[in-house]
């Protein structure tokens, strides 16, 4: 038990790669494997040793009772590892288990985008903005996979109403400027 926390309290402070080899020896013990090996996942990727992250978090199953702001961290740092399929599968987790959480689905709809299923990311953004209408980065987000599944005028609909929510919001701006220079 002692190398799993101090895996942990290595990590929480800062220094993952210390952190490592405890919660690497607290799995091999079989101290709270699925807690270790989540936390070495995040150790691993911080560390920027992102091969053997990205394979671990493949094989990865979190424990029924983990929280949905962990399954929210191994889905970005599926993201961040660029393997879209593990963020999807737990983002999904987590939105299931927080389904009024426009910032949770927010994250899913924006890993099914880069997975490549973009009708499934415009799903999740349409339901997020239906929790949250006020959030600009899911009008932001909803215009750009508008634009990328070729819906220009829904594009620019969002587009606008993002920069009317946000008017210092660059990216809404640039995004209107291309989709202008599309037509």
């Amino acid at each position: 038990m002692a190398d799993l926390l101090l895996g942990q309290v290595l990590l929480d402070k800062g220094h993952a790669s210390e952190a490592i080899p405890h919660l690497r020896r607290a799995i091999d013990k079989k101290v709270r494997p699925e807690t270790a090996a989540i936390d070495l996942v995040r150790a691993l990727a911080t560390a920027g040793q992102r091969e053997e992250a990205s394979a671990l978090l493949a094989q990865l199953t979190p424990p029924p009772d983990v929280t949905p702001d962990t399954l929210v961290i191994l889905g970005t740092i599926g993201l961040d590892l660029q393997q879209p399929a593990d963020a999807v599968r737990f983002l999904e987790a987590a939105a299931a288990r927080t389904p009024a959480d426009p910032t949770v689905i927010e994250k899913l709809a924006i890993a099914l985008s880069v997975s490549g299923d973009r009708r499934g990311a415009v799903n999740a953004l349409e339901k997020a903005l239906r929790l949250a209408p006020d959030m600009p980065s899911l009008h932001l987000n909803l215009a750009v996979t508008y634009a990328q599944i070729g819906r220009i005028d829904d594009a620019r609909r969002e587009a606008l109403e993002a920069l009317r929510l946000r008017s210092d919001y660059p990216q809404a701006r640039g995004l209107l400027e291309r989709l202008s220079r599309a037509r």
